[in-house]
């Protein structure tokens, strides 16, 4: 085939890709290893008898919210680096390593208020 007839047989049959097909595609990948993972810690350990009184606790929300900032921040840099020639961004590299620094501060928060007794087993 010459490339005349292959640019040709190209710009004729070109129909517009979806822009967000990338995100629609982790979306999915990300929502069946999550119901995956989920089922797999359900049958492997079970439910906790005490999980409405978990879910009332903030350290719960703060232990599902840390991964999902961390997921959220990597998607938007991993869809940006599909893109040949695409930059992820100084903005979406600190808001990957905001998540880790709040754990960190939180950490050191609670390392300098407990007694000097309880920190050892913290």
């Amino acid at each position: 085939m010459k490339t005349p007839d292959l640019v040709s047989m190209l710009a004729t049959g070109t129909t517009r890709s979806d822009p967000d097909i990338l995100g629609k595609r982790l979306g999915l990948a990300l929502l069946i290893g999550l119901l995956g993972a989920s089922a797999l810690l359900v049958l492997a350990y079970g439910i906790r008898s005490d999980m409405p009184e978990l879910l009332a606790t903030p350290l719960f929300w703060i232990k599902v919210a840390f991964p999902l900032a961390i997921l959220m921040s990597a998607q938007g840099i991993t869809a940006r680096l599909a893109r040949p020639g695409a930059l992820p961004g100084m903005q979406r590299l600190i808001l990957l390593a905001l998540p880790v620094l709040a754990i960190w501060l939180a950490s050191i928060g609670f390392l300098l208020l407990a007694p000097p007794s309880l920190r050892l087993p913290l």
